[in-house]
């Protein structure tokens, strides 16, 4: 575990802010805090080597949290980090691996709506704009549908399933 949280501290020191945040829930009243991203975003915007180190440096925690015995918390430290993986794919340009990424943070913690908002921004930047629109207008309606679903892989077939549009 040591080698873990060696690694979640350095990642964390490169990337300049802490990664582990609490989950934002439906109807706790809180707002959506995008520090997070913009701060990813002032410091790695036109850096192309940095975000990429931070890319690996990023795959290599979500690697050691996966050779871990599953538990609530390393669920959870595994979604923030699909979470913010995605939101550097993102930065990078790399939308459809952001999408994916997102999904795979919504796998790891049904109970967090700022993954939902992610995934609806990168709907948005691959051109998905009914899709962006679909889950911008009814977002807390998916959410808890997707915390009454059975599966716990969130994938592009869920998320039709869930909008409504798969039999």
């Amino acid at each position: 575990m040591s080698s873990l949280q060696d690694n979640l501290r350095a990642l964390e020191a490169f990337l300049g802010m802490e990664i582990m945040r609490e989950p934002l829930e439906a109807g706790s009243k809180k707002s959506y805090n995008e520090i997070f991203a913009y701060a990813l975003c002032n410091r790695f915007v036109g850096r192309e080597e940095q975000i990429t180190q931070a890319i690996q440096e990023t795959k290599k925690c979500i690697v050691l949290l996966m050779g871990e015995d599953q538990n609530q918390q390393i669920q959870r430290k595994t979604a923030l980090l699909f979470s913010a993986l995605g939101n550097l794919y993102y930065i990078a340009g790399d939308f459809h691996k952001s999408l994916g990424c997102f999904m795979k943070s919504l796998s790891n913690e049904k109970n967090d709506l700022i993954p939902w908002v992610e995934l609806m921004f990168a709907y948005r930047a691959v051109g998905e704009f009914d899709t962006f629109e679909e889950i911008h207008f009814n977002l807390e309606k998916y959410y808890h549908a997707w915390q009454k679903h059975p599966s716990t892989a969130f994938n592009h077939s869920v998320l039709q399933e869930i909008l409504g549009l798969k039999n």
